[in-house]
């Protein structure tokens, strides 16, 4: 991505594209799931760039894998809408936190579910209503990790991300290496959480989830500056009318064993809650609702 300025998509700019949704495209249905695509498309063309989105949004052969289905199912297609709006939802949001910008670019040249990963658990902290900003990669052991959370002055908790693809196979090991080389890319006298994303099989079935929590047993024992892995997946619920329901859900394992281990700073996300919406975050949903309801 070219390092100029980019001015802000705003919240006025959403609720516009809704409300010209029907003019602008007036043979398609002006269903909520439709007009979130459209906003994502609109945004991810101009915070990510147009080469990428006629590459990705369209169905073209060069798609990334993560929105590529050949299922002729309505429901596989309408997951791929649904990780568009997401995506779309994600850099709106996260657009004026600090290194964000270097986060888009690796959309463009990255696998898009890893790039995502990043993005997703900038999402949970913002719901949270934590400070943080992405950090620059600085290719120097114990010091290239993704996000710095700043709890208070003087106290910063320095957080790598890490994503296992829907490919990847789940096992003992595979959870354990990758938490090891993320605790590796963390500052030893800085309190450090990694953040995981996960396929949502791992998360479906006692095995699955007894394989990761042996290997995380193992980790802790062997890691004192890690405090905190998060693991978050993408959930899908099917809905009466039809669509898809796209949920985001995380769960937070804490580290008592840590050198860093405070009670009153940890767990530090915010539960999850279908009714929570804070300030530091806007849905796509709710520009609709502000459309159809004529207020701003």
């Amino acid at each position: 991505m070219a390092n100029i300025w980019i001015p802000p998509i705003t919240y006025g700019d959403l609720v516009g594209m809704a409300e010209s949704f029907s003019m602008q495209f007036p043979s398609v249905r002006p269903s909520p799931e439709a007009m979130q695509f459209a906003m994502a498309a609109t945004v991810l063309r101009a915070l990510v760039g147009d080469e990428w989105c006629d590459e990705n949004l369209v169905g073209a052969e060069k798609a990334d894998p993560y929105l590529v289905t050949n299922s002729t199912k309505p429901a596989d297609r309408m997951k791929i809408q649904a990780r568009i709006a997401a995506l779309g939802e994600l850099v709106y949001n996260l657009q004026r936190v600090y290194g964000a910008q270097d986060r888009f670019a690796r959309i463009q040249r990255s696998s898009l579910e890893i790039a995502i990963s990043d993005l997703e658990a900038a999402r949970l902290l913002s719901l949270s209503e934590r400070t943080f900003r992405f950090v620059e990669e600085q290719q120097l052991k114990g010091f290239d990790y993704d996000i710095e959370v700043t709890f208070k002055p003087h106290l910063t908790l320095c957080c790598e991300s890490k994503c296992k693809v829907e490919t990847t196979e789940l096992s003992h090991r595979t959870i354990f290496n990758s938490l090891r080389k993320a605790a590796s890319q963390l500052p030893a006298k800085e309190p450090g959480a990694i953040f995981v994303k996960i396929p949502e099989p791992w998360i479906s079935t006692p095995a699955a989830t007894s394989k990761i929590s042996v290997a995380l047993d193992e980790f802790y024992k062997k890691s004192g500056r890690t405090a905190e892995v998060i693991f978050h997946w993408e959930e899908w619920q099917p809905l009466e009318s039809g669509g898809l329901l796209r949920l985001a859900k995380f769960r937070e394992e804490i580290n008592r064993q840590s050198r860093f281990f405070d009670s009153q700073l940890f767990p530090f996300l915010r539960p999850w809650s279908p009714i929570w919406n804070p300030p530091s975050w806007t849905r796509f949903t709710d520009a609709i609702k502000s459309a159809r309801g004529g207020a701003r």
